[in-house]
């Protein structure tokens, strides 16, 4: 689950005033961005560029910062998640976004 008020407290830092604002900042869809924001989820790939422009890590952006989820979304709608229990483990994030493609 996403601290959003830790979200908006940096963009507050940076100046940043609406989502709208963040999106082209980032280059990214208003409606995904702003669809994640409000349900506390964001794709992985999304949650890492957040991060990046920001300059802190991603679990960070997390409320719970001793769980660890990444949350596949397929074509369809379906969504699995997946708890990490060592986000440093970059063979088992990928073993986790691999196997979400193969269902």
């Amino acid at each position: 689950m996403l601290n959003q008020a830790y979200i908006f407290q940096l963009m507050h830092e940076r100046k940043i005033c609406t989502i709208a604002e963040l999106s082209r900042i980032l280059g990214v869809n208003y409606f995904t961005l702003r669809y994640g924001l409000i349900h506390g989820s964001l794709r992985l790939e999304l949650a890492i560029q957040l991060a990046n422009f920001f300059g802190v890590s991603v679990s960070s952006l997390l409320i719970d910062e001793k769980r660890y989820f990444i949350r596949s979304v397929l074509l369809h709608g379906q969504s699995t998640e997946y708890e990490v229990f060592e986000p440093q483990n970059m063979l088992y994030l990928m073993f986790c976004i691999l196997s979400s493609e193969l269902l």
